[in-house]
């Protein structure tokens, strides 16, 4: 496999996916994905819905279980049917009941 370094690949986009795919052995197909930008910007895809809501909390459902974002002057600034944006300052998120 990797030996532990960081693999590079090189080529079209499909067929890199496909090299990842097979050399890692979980399968993340249908998994929530989350995208953290710095402190500030927390992106989950893969939303269910939001169990709280408050300026420095928000717990959000996904398949998985529960993420808890926790900070001050939290704000959703988009929500959808599969995805959610918090913005603000960021200083923790747990996963809770995570499988």
């Amino acid at each position: 496999m990797t030996d532990g370094h960081i693999m590079h690949y090189r080529g079209d986009r499909m067929n890199n996916e496909k090299k990842l795919r097979d050399a890692v052995p979980y399968d993340f197909t249908n998994r929530p994905v989350t995208e953290l930008q710095s402190n500030r910007r927390l992106t989950i895809e893969g939303c269910r819905g939001i169990a709280e809501y408050t300026d420095v909390s928000i717990k959000i459902k996904t398949s998985d279980g529960t993420a808890a974002v926790y900070g001050r002057g939290l704000n959703i600034t988009y929500l959808s049917t599969t995805a959610i944006i918090v913005e603000g300052y960021i200083n923790r998120i747990e996963f809770e009941e995570w499988r």
